[in-house]
């Protein structure tokens, strides 16, 4: 019985030495894939060309250099990727499906852009970028250089204005769809921007949630409404009370202005 063990073991362990010969072989050869098309999809933010110059794909001349984890390595380096499946279809054609990171919105901060994805990463904003529709959330206050930040701190100026787009997102949609910028103000009163409203709703600090909420209410009276021809803000920041500033009543307008400046002093 010994010895019949002792024979299966020598035999397993042959076996797993000649699969891993044999994987090792299989995944490293280059002799039988001959490299002189690669197509590329899945490309939205930015075009083909670009995806295969910073890949380094763009001369084909250096294609009989290349295997296919290396070009999905390379591809996946670039800070739109999230991942990239590489297929050999034969006939020395190799596909990429590029798999690009999801984006959530677009930060401005210190002059720069950045885009933030739904993991809270920070990627660059880069030239020939093409889809640029989403939210802006800007001025965020920031105690260190931006350029340093990879992950957005969840306790973050930065996340604040975040909770009130996905809130904003989960309860009204449409409103959502209007939403074109969060202004952070570093560290100041938020106000948020619409692009369908000529006024911007002031939502001020603490209980973002709730004060997104309040308007999500309040957009269900005011939505095609005229009122809204004749509002120069919504201010939010007081709790359960909602001010509409109308431009009939420009005491009132010049009440509020003295009522910010108080506010923010």
């Amino acid at each position: 019985m010994k010895n019949v063990g002792k024979i299966s073991g020598i035999i397993f362990m042959s076996l797993s030495i000649l699969l891993i010969v044999y994987l090792s072989f299989t995944l490293d050869r280059k002799d039988d894939i001959k490299i002189s098309v690669i197509e590329l999809n899945g490309d939205n933010h930015l075009k083909k060309d670009q995806y295969f110059k910073f890949a380094g794909l763009d001369k084909t001349n250096e294609y009989g250099k290349l295997t296919l984890s290396l070009i999905k390595d390379r591809i996946e380096k670039h800070p739109y990727v999230n991942y990239a499946e590489v297929k050999y279809e034969g006939q020395n054609k190799v596909t990429v499906n590029i798999f690009e990171k999801n984006i959530d919105a677009i930060l401005i901060a210190e002059s720069r852009q950045f885009f933030i994805t739904d993991e809270l990463e920070v990627i660059p904003f880069l030239p020939f970028t093409n889809k640029v529709n989403y939210p802006v959330v800007s001025n965020p206050f920031i105690e260190t250089d931006l350029k340093n930040i990879k992950w957005v701190n969840k306790e973050s100026d930065i996340v604040t204005g975040l909770k009130i787009l996905t809130t904003l997102k989960l309860v009204n949609p449409g409103l959502y769809e209007e939403l074109s910028e969060i202004d952070l103000r570093i560290g100041k009163d938020i106000v948020l921007f619409f692009s369908n409203l000529d006024y911007p709703v002031v939502v001020g600090r603490n209980n973002e949630i709730r004060k997104t909420l309040y308007l999500n209410s309040l957009w269900g009276y005011l939505n095609g409404k005229d009122v809204n021809h004749y509002m120069n803000y919504i201010d939010l920041r007081y709790n359960e009370h909602v001010y509409i500033g109308l431009n009939s009543f420009p005491d009132n307008k010049e009440n509020r202005a003295s009522e910010d400046k108080e506010s923010e002093s």
